[in-house]
């Protein structure tokens, strides 16, 4: 689990990270690639075609938010 808060995202994997936080999208908007690296990082799960944050996804958000 540590993997997912360490591990390097790309600028544009940290963008999709955070639009998956502010619920301002489903599951077929995002890049699939992407969203393949957030969910091998646990970082996010889907559910009902829809993805969203795991609580390691919002311990990451919380880190990028206060850099």
């Amino acid at each position: 689990m540590e993997r997912g808060l360490l591990a390097q995202l790309s600028p544009h994997e940290r963008t999709t990270l955070r639009r998956i936080a502010n619920g301002d999208v489903l599951s077929g908007a995002l890049n699939r690639r992407h969203v393949t690296q957030l969910l091998s990082l646990a970082l996010i799960e889907e559910k009902a075609s829809a993805y969203f944050l795991t609580v390691l996804g919002q311990q990451r958000i919380e880190r990028l938010e206060s850099w």
